[in-house]
């Protein structure tokens, strides 16, 4: 089985194309890098997949189940590129997010408070978002994502935004964890030295298109690939 299948995914806003028919599948127990420059169409892509856009004639499987709707997604835990956070406190938000799950407060606000431990931020749990610096921020995105402890899949867009060096190894720490455990990731960024360190698969889009996509070894020359593909796409 495979964590992602994506075919024939088209996007056109206001008469422009954003997606041009992308195509690609994530074997399942892998950590994808889905890679591009920016205004590749990495984040559409992500919103599509989830069902956040509008689009027509396109199939996604996410773990073996056809997704109609973002009703008809499950287990699955999500970074968004930006927050979108009601201002709160931090544990109360995490909480309320939790949850919408209709999982047990008490091991909620353990795994919660785990996480939190984890990344050094057990101080700013009753600070209100607000407050919260832009590291901050995107380390209660990440959190956000893991509580679920029942996800098979986590996507992630730009998760390593704004993070310090610290809170980027203990993030990929984390992942490595997770992945070990038969959890899949799709992890989106435009930094090709970061995949490296996290990914074993990986999918390339620039212009709304896939240039490139497959197994990834930290001897591969992604440069190479990246560039090659480049011209190969224009």
């Amino acid at each position: 089985m495979n964590a992602l299948e994506i075919k024939h995914l088209y996007l056109r806003i206001k008469n422009f194309e954003i997606l041009s028919g992308i195509e690609f599948t994530v074997p399942a127990g892998v950590v994808c890098a889905l890679i591009g420059p920016n205004g590749a169409g990495k984040t559409t892509t992500i919103k599509s997949i989830l069902k956040l856009y509008h689009t027509t004639g396109a199939k996604i499987n996410i773990i073996g189940k056809e997704i109609y709707n973002s009703a008809d997604i499950t287990n699955l835990g999500y970074v968004p590129e930006k927050e979108n956070f009601s201002n709160t406190k931090v544990i109360n938000w995490l909480l309320f997010l939790s949850s919408l799950r209709q999982q047990n407060v008490e091991l909620n606000r353990k795994t919660i408070e785990k996480y939190m431990e984890r990344f050094d931020i057990m101080r700013i749990k009753n600070l209100r978002m607000s407050n919260l610096s832009s590291g901050q921020k995107k380390i209660i995105m990440i959190i956000q994502a893991l509580i679920n402890n029942d996800n098979q899949i986590y996507i992630m867009d730009e998760p390593t935004e704004h993070l310090d060096p610290e809170a980027r190894q203990i993030f990929y720490q984390i992942v490595a964890e997770l992945n070990k455990q038969g959890k899949s990731f799709i992890i989106s960024t435009h930094n090709l030295d970061e995949i490296k360190k996290f990914a074993s698969y990986v999918v390339f889009i620039r212009n709304g298109k896939v240039i490139h996509q497959g197994q990834f070894s930290p001897n591969d020359d992604l440069y190479k690939i990246f560039n090659n593909d480049k011209l190969n796409a224009n």
